[in-house]
Formats: C-alpha cells, structure tokens, sequence
C-alpha cells in the first residue's frame, strides 16, 4: 500500500511541463527510491509537508483519473 501511494504521489504530481520529465524507481539492497521531476510549488516547503496542507497536483487530469479508478481517494483538501 505505500508503494502504490508513493507512485501515485510521484505521477499526480510530477511536473510536466518540464521535457524529458520521468517519475524513477531505484531498488537498492536496503531501500528503494522513487524520484519525480520538478520541484514543490504554490509556496509548499518540505517543513510544509510535516503539516496539513492543501494537495494541488500539477496535473489535475492524471489526479482525476486516479480518483476515478479508485488510486487516490480524494485531492485538494487538507490532510
């Protein structure tokens, strides 16, 4: 369940509009590590992330279609 939450998280809100952009996975013998390209916008911090905060993936489109197909249960509201 966290790694499906975690690849969700990486599409719903990679960026891009940024060419040659790609959400990565690595396995490594003691972790794994899921990369996505771009950076925090709308003024979000990563000590923002720590507190409830508003989710607003960049593409509310992929998000949509992971909500309808039951990937993320909802968008936008405070955690």
């Amino acid at each position: 369940m966290a790694l499906r939450e975690a690849l969700a998280n990486a599409f719903c809100h990679r960026d891009y509009s940024i060419g040659g952009g790609s959400v990565g996975v690595a396995i490594h013998q003691d972790r794994l590590e899921i990369t996505s390209s771009g950076t925090l916008h709308f003024g979000l911090t990563a000590e923002k992330l720590f507190e409830p905060h508003e989710s607003l993936p960049w593409n509310p489109l992929i998000a949509h279609v992971f909500y309808r197909r039951g990937i993320i249960e909802t968008w936008g509201a405070a955690r």
